[in-house]
């Protein structure tokens, strides 16, 4: 076995029982010293390119040369040949395969428009958002105006990573609009009518879509509409109040009997009597005592005054003698 330089002397003898010498020194080849480069420890799904020095040749098993590119899914021994000067010598090179973390979101995929969504990212130990702050947190506050993708990037302890995104849809407010006369007159019911979403609720806690208040005054009536993605928005409407025209009359409401009387009547723009004849007078010569009434109107109101005729006796006058 050669172990070192070394020199071999044999001595022959012939059937004559001559001898002689001969001398033979073998040098000593070293085998090649391997070495290499390159990272041993890698996270599930990376490559890594392993280079060896130290022989003039290699080979992989498969394969020759002095890189090797692998890209294993658990732990595995590569083995190299290295051979220089007709010598070999082996190198095992252990690869360390080192789990992803399991990234996941939690949180609403779904938001009304102008709403908050929190997201959260489990899995890891370090973060980073693709969010516009590119924040490190393991939670986010976003509150975008259309719908996006958040991707979030998860680093374990071992310094493998892996990602996790989800979609989140912003839905549209609904446009709500209420039907409705602007002016109604006072004491009657006003007619609103909202639409534009699914349900309806007016000043706080009438529900409905239709709402029949009565006006007593200016009035602003708001109602919050939710639709099918439970998104809420608002409108309102203000009804001005038309006071009732106020009716007066002048002329005699006492009268003698087969005395005509003409009533004439103020306070509003048009006039029916209860003969059913218009115009804000009247001319009568009752028999009896009697109610004439008049209904006036203005801007679309109207109210109705009552004037009770007084009709007085003649005297019975008489002659004697």
């Amino acid at each position: 076995t050669i172990t070192k330089d070394s020199t071999f002397t044999v001595v022959g003898t012939d059937t004559k029982g001559c001898q002689n010498t001969a001398s033979k020194t073998i040098t000593k080849i070293d085998l090649p010293v391997l070495s290499y480069t390159g990272n041993t420890s890698i996270c599930y799904g990376e490559s890594t390119r392993i280079t060896v020095s130290g022989g003039s040749s290699y080979n992989w098993g498969s394969v020759s040369g002095s890189s090797l590119s692998v890209t294993p899914k658990q732990d595995t021994t590569l083995t190299v040949i290295g051979t220089m000067q007709g010598c070999s010598s082996t190198l095992d090179i252990p690869i360390t395969v080192k789990a992803l973390p399991s990234v996941y979101i939690s949180g609403v995929d779904a938001i009304c428009f102008g709403d908050v969504a929190t997201l959260t990212a489990h899995g890891a130990d370090t973060y980073l958002w693709n969010d516009a702050a590119n924040s490190t947190t393991n939670s986010i506050s976003v509150s975008p105006l259309y719908t996006s993708i958040y991707r979030v990037i998860g680093t374990a302890t071992n310094g493998c990573s892996s990602d996790a995104e989800i979609t989140l849809t912003v839905n549209s407010l609904p446009v709500i609009s209420i039907n409705a006369a602007n002016a109604i007159c006072y004491g009657n019911n006003a007619s609103l009518t909202a639409s534009g979403a699914t349900t309806y609720i007016w000043n706080g806690n009438i529900p409905g879509a239709n709402y029949q208040p009565t006006i007593t005054k200016d009035s602003t009536f708001t109602v919050v509409g939710t639709d099918n993605n439970n998104c809420q928005s608002s409108a309102t409407k203000t009804i001005t109040k038309i006071n009732l025209p106020s009716l007066s009359f002048t002329g005699k409401d006492a009268v003698c009997l087969g005395e005509n009387t003409r009533i004439i009547v103020t306070g509003a723009s048009t006039y029916r009597w209860n003969d059913n004849s218009i115009g804000n007078m009247a001319s009568i010569t009752p028999s009896q005592d009697t109610l004439i009434s008049v209904t006036g109107t203005m801007q679309g109101c109207s109210s109705t005054l009552d004037i009770p005729i007084t009709v007085k006796a003649l005297p019975s006058v008489y002659i004697s003698g």
